[in-house]
């Protein structure tokens, strides 16, 4: 039962393509399966949009806008990331290219998992910690992301986590600095997730 919470299986959107289609077509193509958010388990957010987007869109069609929406906002949110690091804009176009259009995304589409599409998070993520923005922003940030896709918030947790680590080892921030920092982010994201 918890495995149905955090892990996923293999091209699990392929059935929601087919609820979707049954949204979006006024039938019912499971009459004896019940569907609450509930036992749907993770990505609730995502879960209610997608399936309110089927009833106005095809969902094959919603899916490949949401394909490239995310490939527009991934090499966009790369771009400016790299742009950041280096003063070339050719170079932080190249990479941005390279990033948003990488196997991983490339797989995700090909295995249907839309809600892993948003890669996206990444760049952004990376753009708001180089910026040093406060760790209640990314905290929200982080939890609205747990909405939509969780499996990439737990790593956003991650990284912000060793992102405050090496600050301290490089003696970039004091230890009262990383406690505070870290106190902070992860008591706002824990408040969000259990209030």
């Amino acid at each position: 039962m918890l495995s149905d919470f955090l892990l996923y299986k293999y091209n699990d959107q392929a059935f929601s393509f087919v609820r979707g289609l049954g949204l979006y077509k006024n039938v019912d193509f499971f009459p004896l399966l019940s569907f609450s958010t509930d036992e749907r388990g993770i990505d609730p957010a995502f879960r209610f949009i997608f399936e309110w987007l089927s009833k106005l869109i095809n969902p094959i069609l919603l899916n490949n806008l949401l394909a490239l929406l995310s490939l527009g906002l991934t090499f966009y949110f790369s771009y400016l990331l790299f742009a950041f690091l280096t003063s070339n804009k050719h170079v932080s176009a190249a990479f941005a290219l390279f990033n948003s259009t990488s196997l991983y995304f490339i797989y995700r589409v090909i295995s249907a998992t839309p809600n892993l599409y948003f890669v996206f998070l990444f760049p952004l993520l990376f753009i708001l910690l180089l910026k040093r923005k406060n760790p209640a922003i990314l905290a929200v940030f982080t939890f609205l992301t747990f909405g939509l896709v969780s499996y990439y918030a737990y790593f956003m947790s991650v990284v912000v986590g060793f992102w405050y680590l090496a600050e301290l080892f490089t003696k970039e921030i004091r230890l009262m600095e990383f406690l505070k920092k870290g106190g902070v982010f992860f008591g706002v994201l824990i408040l969000g997730l259990f209030a």
